[in-house]
């Protein structure tokens, strides 16, 4: 079993799968694999609560309450990831011609995972997807 209780590995460990996540090209095959695997998101969701309880129980609340603060997605507090979860959802054909609301609503929580996204917000990353950029 691999345990990881110290508070720094935890804050490397998640950094990197986060910035693995959301700071590389969505047309990469490799990140979109990532992005888009229920595994890795539940892995993120664990991890990410036990940076929070660990923080606590070492009595960082101030490290607890950062990572609390940034549990809840908005596109204005979390721009990076906004424009990856655009990017990952126009290179997926089925997002953008096929899938209804909540199929979509689906592929955007997994993609922002650990993040938890309120379907205001779904909808937002959605109408950015599916909109056509003019230059």
């Amino acid at each position: 079993m691999f345990q990881v209780s110290d508070l720094d590995e935890l804050h490397a460990l998640l950094g990197a799968l986060l910035k693995y996540k959301f700071f590389q090209s969505p047309s990469d095959p490799d990140v979109q694999e990532v992005a888009g695997s229920p595994i890795i998101a539940n892995i993120l969701n664990k991890l990410y609560e036990s940076t929070i309880k660990t923080a606590r129980s070492q009595l960082n609340e101030l490290s607890a309450k950062g990572w609390e603060s940034k549990k809840y997605f908005s596109p204005d507090t979390h721009p990076f990831e906004n424009r990856a979860v655009i990017g990952f959802a126009r290179e997926c054909d089925l997002f953008l011609k096929k899938w209804s609301f909540e199929e979509r609503a689906k592929y955007i929580r997994l993609v922002l995972s650990p993040y938890e996204v309120s379907d205001e917000h779904c909808q937002k990353v959605i109408q950015q997807a599916t909109t056509i950029e003019s230059d």
